[in-house]
């Protein structure tokens, strides 16, 4: 319950944010963009549904999605649901 609370809450807010976790549905739930770390170096930056069909990248970097878990459909620049969200919530 917290954490969908969370998600709806940061979801909301019309400023950018920085999101740090090993959670990559989670991620995806709340971010247009990701940039893969490792030991200190970025692999990665980009859409992040890009990012997480990208199985080879994900398994050279120890990142592994939930077995069952489906990326979520591709949506144009700043019109995934929780930009939509974010702009629906904007005064």
């Amino acid at each position: 319950m917290a954490r969908r609370e969370l998600a709806e809450t940061l979801s909301a807010l019309d400023t950018t944010m920085l999101v740090v976790t090993h959670d990559l549905p989670y991620a995806a739930q709340l971010c247009d963009r990701a940039v893969v770390m490792d030991a200190g170096f970025v692999v990665a930056d980009g859409d992040i549904r890009s990012i997480l069909a990208d199985t080879d990248l994900l398994s050279r970097h120890r990142l592994k999605l939930p077995w069952g878990f489906e990326i979520p459909a591709r949506y144009p620049p700043g019109h995934t649901p929780a930009a939509r969200r974010r702009r629906s919530h904007t005064v």
